[in-house]
């Protein structure tokens, strides 16, 4: 019977052990989680400041393309002589 109570202690401090080893796990699953859903909101937000850059750019190019076509209409002599 003696023998019994030390394998029992030994069963009850590992029994133990794998319940805060889970509890552990599962806080740390629980952090991955929550970096892992701000790391894709923030690659969300990259994303719309670059499709704004993107517009950005092609309204830029297009209204250098029309103030370019109005200066030709507006002094054709002159717009010749630079090209």
């Amino acid at each position: 019977m003696e023998q019994l109570v030390p394998y029992e202690e030994g069963m009850e401090e590992t029994k133990n052990k794998l319940l805060w080893t889970t509890l552990e796990l599962e806080s740390v699953k629980r952090e991955a989680g929550e970096e892992s859903k701000k790391y894709h909101e923030h690659i969300k937000r990259l994303l719309g400041v670059l499709k704004m850059a993107y517009l950005e750019r092609d309204e830029a190019t297009h209204l250098s393309t029309l103030a370019s076509m109005i200066m030709r209409t507006l002094y054709p002599r002159q717009m010749e002589t630079r090209a």
